[in-house]
């Protein structure tokens, strides 16, 4: 072979070389890429399935928890028209445990217990007889629960407006927890 077929097979053998480990350097970088994209991918995809199920949740535990409270502040001339649906309520409370943050769960828990004391103390209410003392007091018992209620329902849902990544609920000119 002369000088110039060997430097001939020497630069193709290079460029071959070079070629496939390009190439292969190349399929690496797109695999990893791809990898990486579809990685992203579905965790978007789960953040926003789980997003999604906090809102339900949210919205189901704070409806049925508000049933039971309307319930419990019914008419106070007559007793308490029905059951409250304090099964629901435990029912909504258990799904947002599933997909709830912390926080919005140590608040369920709050509200879910002043939902019963209020209930029980519209039970004590419709049992006790008209106009007496103890009838006073259990008045004021159930305005102190439906006020804790309302209270922790307002930080119930800033935090469930805070772990959605929407921030806390506006502040509003006519709050009923203000002074005026």
């Amino acid at each position: 072979m002369d000088q110039e077929t060997i430097r001939l097979v020497v630069t193709a053998s290079v460029a071959l070389v070079a070629g496939l480990g390009g190439a292969g350097l190349t399929a690496w970088i797109n695999r990893k890429n791809t990898v990486e994209t579809l990685a992203a991918s579905a965790e978007r995809d789960h953040a926003t399935w789980l997003r999604t199920h906090q809102q339900e949740a949210y919205a189901e535990f704070l409806a049925k928890a508000v049933a039971v409270i309307h319930v419990a502040n019914s008419n106070p001339n007559s007793r308490m028209p029905a059951a409250p649906p304090l099964d629901d309520m435990s029912i909504a409370r258990g799904r947002l445990t599933l997909v709830g943050g912390a926080e919005t769960i140590d608040w369920s828990k709050r509200i879910d217990f002043e939902a019963r004391r209020a209930v029980i103390v519209r039970m004590q209410m419709d049992e006790a007889k008209d106009h007496s003392a103890e009838e006073m007091q259990d008045w004021i018992s159930l305005t102190s629960a439906s006020r804790d209620f309302h209270s922790l329902v307002g930080r119930f849902v800033d935090a469930a407006r805070t772990e959605l990544g929407t921030g806390p609920a506006p502040e509003t000119e006519n709050d009923p927890g203000e002074d005026d």
